[in-house]
C-alpha cells in the first residue's frame, strides 16, 4: 500500500508518523525489520495508545460529572418531595423514584472506581 503523496491533507501526529513510516517503506524501499523502522512503528502505536487513554479519561470525567449533576437534581427533587404533604400518592411515587435514582448512582459510583 503507497501513501498518497499527492494529496494536501492536515494530519495529526500519528497520521504524519504513519505517513513516514509507510514512504520510507514503499517510496524509498526500507525494510520494515530494521531497528529505525521498528522504533517508528513503536512510536506510532505508542502516541496511538496516548491519545485512547486520554480520550478515556475525559470520557469518564465527563461521565462523573453528568453523575454529580443528576445526583444533585436527586437532592434537589427531594427537598421539593419534603416540603409536599407527606401522605399523597404523588409524594410517595416522587420519593420511590429518588430512591431508585439514589440507588443507580450508587451503583454507577462503585463501577467507575
Amino acid at each position: 500500500m503507497e501513501p498518497n503523496t499527492n494529496k494536501k491533507v492536515n494530519m495529526n501526529d500519528k497520521e504524519f508518523l504513519q505517513w513516514i513510516h509507510q514512504r520510507l517503506q514503499y517510496k524509498y524501499g526500507e525494510n520494515p525489520k530494521v531497528d529505525f523502522m521498528t522504533r517508528l512503528e513503536s512510536i506510532v502505536t505508542a502516541e496511538c495508545l496516548k491519545n485512547e487513554a486520554v480520550t478515556e479519561g475525559l470520557e469518564r470525567e465527563a461521565n462523573r460529572k453528568k453523575i454529580y449533576d443528576m445526583r444533585n437534581k436527586i437532592i434537589e427533587i427531594e427537598k421539593q418531595i419534603e416540603e409536599m404533604r407527606p401522605h399523597t400518592t404523588e409524594s410517595l411515587m416522587l420519593k420511590t423514584f429518588c430512591k431508585f435514582q439514589n440507588d443507580v448512582y450508587d451503583e454507577i459510583q462503585k463501577k467507575s472506581t
